[in-house]
């Protein structure tokens, strides 16, 4: 048996003793999550301009266009949420109907910095754009909220649009 497969049936023996289950998941909470958010949030302070640092605040690309400050165009500011007895966002247990409309608009983004597996967009001040991180309640859990060292950009002539998300992330096959 691999060293794997030990590790997960430890760990489905561990989880039929919930308390014992639930001290040692927050030890190692403490020991390996929480310093690297620590440090994370520590960065976040520096300046926009140290290449280091993490992303800090959103902006909304949505207003920028809706205010005339972004060439782009609005197609839809939303679906309403779907009627019946069982939407599939229920039947689910996924809330993000429950927290914002999605709209359908394109912008014209020159120089855009497309960051973490979900290709999140970022402005010149290192802030990230709610509409690509699922919106204010959900940005922070976007894994580009978090990184810290970015590879050199690569440059990509001629136009291109960025369909990339959470739920399709660049480092996977798509179905």
């Amino acid at each position: 048996m691999s060293e794997r497969n030990t590790y997960l049936s430890f760990l489905a023996r561990l989880r039929r003793v919930p308390l014992v289950y639930s001290v040692l998941r927050g030890i190692r909470r403490l020991a390996l999550v929480y310093p690297k958010r620590l440090l994370v949030e520590f960065l976040r302070l520096l300046p926009a301009f140290i290449p280091c640092r993490p992303p800090r605040g959103y902006f909304s690309l949505l207003k920028k266009v809706q205010t005339g400050e972004c060439e782009g165009r609005i197609d839809s500011l939303g679906h309403d949420r779907p009627d019946g007895d069982f939407p599939l966002n229920d039947i689910s247990g996924m809330t993000e109907s429950m927290f914002r409309k999605h709209p359908a608009f394109w912008a014209k983004v020159e120089n855009a910095s497309l960051i973490g597996k979900g290709l999140t967009l970022v402005d010149r001040h290192k802030r990230v754009c709610l509409e690509s991180a699922y919106g204010e309640h959900f940005y922070k859990n976007d894994s580009s909220y978090s990184t810290v060292l970015l590879p050199n950009p690569t440059e990509l002539k001629g136009n291109w649009t960025s369909i990339v998300s959470h739920w399709n992330p660049c480092d996977q096959p798509t179905n």
